[in-house]
């Protein structure tokens, strides 16, 4: 699991086009995101674990709540989800 703030590159890209951004205006914002983003990995890397847990509950429970098919759904669409985020640097 990622801390907050890992999709500013994708809200940027989209901001970028939506709101037809300036370059001063991307830069502004990207310094902005990237200050919110150091605070927001110090405040998450204490929580990270728990909230894993909490997030693993959950899944398990909805797990248990599907059909089989379902199931099998639920995983293929976790796995494309998963393949399709940027990793993270080694």
């Amino acid at each position: 699991m990622r801390p907050p703030g890992r999709a500013q590159i994708e809200a940027m890209a989209r901001w970028s086009r939506e709101l037809e951004l300036e370059p001063f205006q991307r830069q502004r914002i990207d310094a902005i995101l990237e200050r919110a983003g150091v605070r927001l990995r110090d405040l998450w890397e204490p929580v990270a674990p728990q909230a894993r847990g909490e997030i693993d509950a959950a899944r398990r429970q909805i797990e248990q709540t599907l059909t089989p098919e379902q199931r099998r759904r639920w995983n293929e669409v976790r796995r494309r989800r998963s393949n399709s985020r940027p990793q993270p640097a080694p």
